[in-house]
């Protein structure tokens, strides 16, 4: 994929994003997860993309540039390719999605950082975490010192989500979102066991929704009754978003869209949750792989037969639990 944006000896990566741009500035708050690492002085991926016969993640600094410009507001950072250029890798990461507008949680620079991203969203104060249950490699005990492990990463425990999850009601937080980096098998659209236990012990630790990551396949959305009887809706993988892998099952996703509102009382609750099909087109003319709402009315009512056939797809597997926002 940067190959297919480098020209004149730079990046151009917007054009990428510029058919969801319209989805995310209509959002109020939109987060995604980086799974690459930005750090210029180590190789990119377009030059490097194994090391040590391990896939390695590092993008250009223009990337971050084209998220901004797509409408995000923040990235989650804790997924299995967190540790791919080191903790002097990662730091520079971390200043360079700063750098760029980004808010960001799931990786930090120093102790102090709280765990968590706490965030005002139109009056809801909202709080998101990111977890990841492996990094590759073993690179966490390889490129990191025991301090540096605990300050920098973010790997999940049943504990420690309930330590923050309860660290952050106490900093304010009306409404907490995890990010679940799953260490599982990949390319597929079932969720493995490992899945759904992970998942119910982050909605028993007081979780409010769920999203998971890491199959690269779009795969069903649910919800979880706790023992207390709390509903947790949960979205196991959203799929690759943007992706030139030559793997099909890796070109459609959804983006997840959670609406929150207050009652009388002043509590928060789920008013609405709805998700936009997505699929990523290679156009060998333009040289660019770029990522499409599948739904006509995000692309001004023009018809796709491609596109309709993705959607079909993606609401396959996410299930009927969920409808699809068609923006009409």
């Amino acid at each position: 994929m940067s190959r297919s944006v480098f020209h004149n000896d730079k990046f151009f990566f917007e054009p990428c994003f510029s058919k969801v741009q319209k989805v995310f500035e209509a959002s109020d708050f939109a987060i995604a997860n980086l799974e690459t690492s930005v750090a210029p002085d180590y190789p990119y991926a377009i030059d490097k993309h194994k090391l040590d016969d391990r896939y390695h993640c590092n993008a250009p600094i223009e990337y971050l540039e084209a998220l901004r410009y797509a409408g995000l507001d923040a990235v989650t950072m804790a997924n299995n390719h967190t540790c791919d250029t080191g903790a002097n890798g990662l730091k520079t990461s971390i200043e360079n999605v700063q750098n760029n507008g980004l808010m960001h949680t799931g990786a930090f620079t120093d102790e102090g950082d709280k765990r968590y991203l706490l965030v005002d969203i139109n009056g809801i104060k909202v709080a998101f975490f990111s977890y990841t249950e492996h990094f590759n490699s073993s690179l966490d005990e390889k490129c990191f010192t025991e301090e540096g492990r605990a300050t920098m990463l973010n790997l999940y425990s049943e504990e420690r989500v309930k330590t923050d999850l309860k660290n952050a009601r106490e900093d304010g937080a009306e409404f907490t979102i995890v990010y679940i980096h799953f260490w599982c098998k990949d390319y597929t659209h079932d969720v493995q066991e490992s899945q759904l236990k992970c998942a119910n012990e982050i909605a028993e630790a007081g979780a409010d929704c769920i999203v998971g990551s890491h199959p690269h396949a779009v795969q069903k959305y649910d919800e979880i009754i706790t023992s207390s009887g709390k509903r947790v809706p949960v979205n196991y993988c959203l799929g690759n978003f943007i992706t030139s892998d030559s793997n099909m099952i890796t070109r459609t996703s959804y983006i997840y869209e959670l609406f929150l509102a207050k009652n009388s009382s002043g509590e928060v609750y789920i008013a609405d949750e709805k998700i936009i099909p997505c699929r990523v087109i290679e156009f060998l003319e333009k040289s660019s792989f770029v990522i499409f709402p599948t739904s006509p009315g995000w692309r001004g009512g023009e018809k796709s037969e491609l596109l309709q056939k993705a959607e079909n797809e993606v609401q396959q597997y996410v299930g009927t639990k969920i409808d699809i926002d068609y923006n009409i």
